[in-house]
């Protein structure tokens, strides 16, 4: 999907998306042939709880952190259950 799709999906701005882009909240992926922006499903996720992060107080440089632990733990459990 694109930025305005999931935009209104997420109800935040286009510029919001931009700036956790920039920040490295968000990382989505670059269509080779005209360079827009492509969205997952795990991005509207992923949106949504930085979203609701904000939305309790939290800061950038706190929700990055939270994210990275997830994401840490994301790919610890994926290796766990690919030794098994």
């Amino acid at each position: 999907m694109r930025i305005n799709d999931l935009a209104r999906r997420v109800n935040v701005t286009p510029r919001a998306i931009r700036l956790y882009e920039q920040k490295g909240l968000l990382k989505p992926q670059r269509s080779t042939g005209n360079g827009y922006r492509t969205y997952t499903e795990h991005d509207a996720w992923r949106l949504q709880m930085i979203a609701s992060l904000r939305e309790i107080g939290l800061g950038l440089n706190q929700i990055r952190k939270l994210l990275d632990k997830y994401d840490q733990g994301t790919r610890r459990s994926k290796c766990l259950h690919w030794r098994k």
